[in-house]
């Protein structure tokens, strides 16, 4: 089983989010995550799209 690290390219972006995506180096798939936090209230949200 390959590693994601090997398997893939890895790219993180900020904005009011925290957006981690992952690409199969063949292109086959991406892994996108979201984080959504409130400082107000111990919470987080979490989005995972296979694509």
């Amino acid at each position: 089983m390959d590693l994601d690290r090997d398997a893939t390219e890895h790219v993180v972006s900020m904005s009011d989010e925290y957006t981690v995506a992952n690409t199969a180096k063949n292109g086959r798939y991406r892994l996108t995550a979201t984080y959504v936090t409130d400082a107000g209230w111990p919470t987080l949200l979490s989005r995972t799209r296979f694509r």
